[in-house]
């Protein structure tokens, strides 16, 4: 067990390690997490603190190694016989992000232009719906 209370950012049975540049996690109860990234990840799972009390609770962390920055894409699914969305990175430049998300209904894609202050996504027919900051 861990140290009562453990101490901050305090981790144990740490496990995981290189993965390329996606992943697919099992959390149990039917959830399910695909995550991409533009750089190569490492994923790892580990035991903490967490809540109120200090109790030991399960995390899960990626991270890309030597990195400055670095973009990330989640997808989760819920169902019990479903896989995750499949998704892309485009592009992501400090200027513009292009993201596909594939589902079973169809695809969509996300573009923010960090210039432009717009972000689009498109819609599952084909048409977009465009949004201002």
């Amino acid at each position: 067990p861990l140290q009562y209370p453990p101490p901050i950012g305090t981790f144990k049975d740490v496990e995981g390690g290189a993965c390329g540049k996606e992943v697919r996690i099992d959390f149990g109860n039917n959830l399910k997490m695909r995550l991409v990234s533009d750089k190569d990840l490492e994923v790892y799972k580990a035991v903490t603190a967490g809540t109120y009390e200090a109790r030991p609770i399960d995390v899960t962390f990626a991270r890309a190694k030597d990195a400055t920055e670095a973009t990330f894409l989640a997808g989760f699914t819920d169902e019990k016989d479903a896989e995750p969305p499949v998704l892309r990175i485009k592009s992501s430049t400090p200027e513009k992000m292009v993201l596909e998300i594939e589902m079973p209904e169809g695809t969509q894609t996300i573009t923010v232009d960090t210039q432009a202050k717009t972000a689009a996504v498109s819609s599952l027919q084909g048409g977009s719906v465009e949004g201002k900051k």
